[in-house]
């Protein structure tokens, strides 16, 4: 697996940029309040919320490899919350926050930073160790991730988890490379990458 060159110009990102990674860290610590007040603690190892701290600790770190594999994850992680969201009729305002405003912060990253070819498949990886993070971790009911089975209506599409598993591995190996694609084409790498202060 290639590893973005790109990733060696963490030095070159300037302060303020990654200070904005407090923004996705604000995200994440908000999330998790929410969910040790409804003492749903475990609800936190999603995906969706680990990307923004993964997109938060990136940029405070300039690590751009850390900072590309949340945006896909952020921008990637919508259309099924959206779904969700229609199908169960329960929109939550501290969700918005962090599933809208996370991809759309994770949109104006991408801009600024541009989408280097090779990082879908270390992101496919960062989900996998989560996914089986989240089978040592998390309770069995909540299913964070799609740890146990399969989610919502794929449930019983499957006749086993490893199916179910490798079904889904495949699937958001295929989203990855494709939004990965697109977001390349629209945000191709420029060196060095445009992170001119915004004021």
């Amino acid at each position: 697996m290639r590893t973005p060159s790109s990733i060696t110009q963490a030095a070159n990102l300037p302060r303020w940029f990654r200070l904005c990674g407090l923004i996705p860290l604000g995200f994440f610590v908000v999330r998790l309040v929410d969910y040790l007040n409804w003492g749903t603690p475990a609800h936190i190892w999603w995906s969706c919320h680990i990307a923004n701290l993964t997109l938060a600790v990136g940029m405070l770190l300039g690590n751009l490899l850390l900072v590309r594999l949340a945006v896909l994850w952020l921008i990637l992680g919508l259309p099924p919350w959206a779904l969700d969201m229609w199908a169960t009729r329960i929109v939550w305002p501290i969700s918005l926050l962090t599933h809208l405003g996370g991809a759309l912060f994770a949109v104006w990253v991408a801009w600024r930073v541009r989408m280097a070819r090779g990082v879908w498949g270390w992101a496919l990886l960062w989900f996998l160790a989560l996914q089986l993070l989240s089978r040592f971790i998390t309770p069995l009911a909540t299913n964070v991730n799609g740890a146990y089975h399969g989610y919502g209506p794929t449930k019983d599409w499957f006749g086993s988890y490893w199916q179910y598993w490798l079904a889904n591995a495949a699937l958001a190996a295929a989203l990855l490379w494709l939004l990965e694609w697109g977001l390349a084409k629209l945000f191709p790498v420029r060196e060095p990458p445009n992170l001119k202060s915004p004021i």
